[in-house]
């Protein structure tokens, strides 16, 4: 049951950062700079069927603050 509200989470956290790429219109170079990782790192990363957590809750934390 917690493995599924956990899996739930990770998929709403991931849709939502998406959402606030192109609501926000962020720029991949700079949302990659600001994580600390290449563009190509970041692209592999939304690729990949990982489920890397802490990479999106940074990604998320950074996005709400995005102006």
């Amino acid at each position: 049951m917690i493995d599924d509200k956990l899996k739930q989470l990770f998929i709403d956290i991931k849709l939502d950062c998406l959402e606030l790429i192109l609501a926000k219109d962020v720029s991949i170079s700079d949302l990659s700079y600001q994580l600390g990782i290449s563009n190509k790192d970041f692209y592999n990363r939304m690729k990949s069927t990982e489920q890397d957590f802490s990479f999106y809750l940074k990604m998320y934390y950074i996005l709400l603050k995005w102006r």
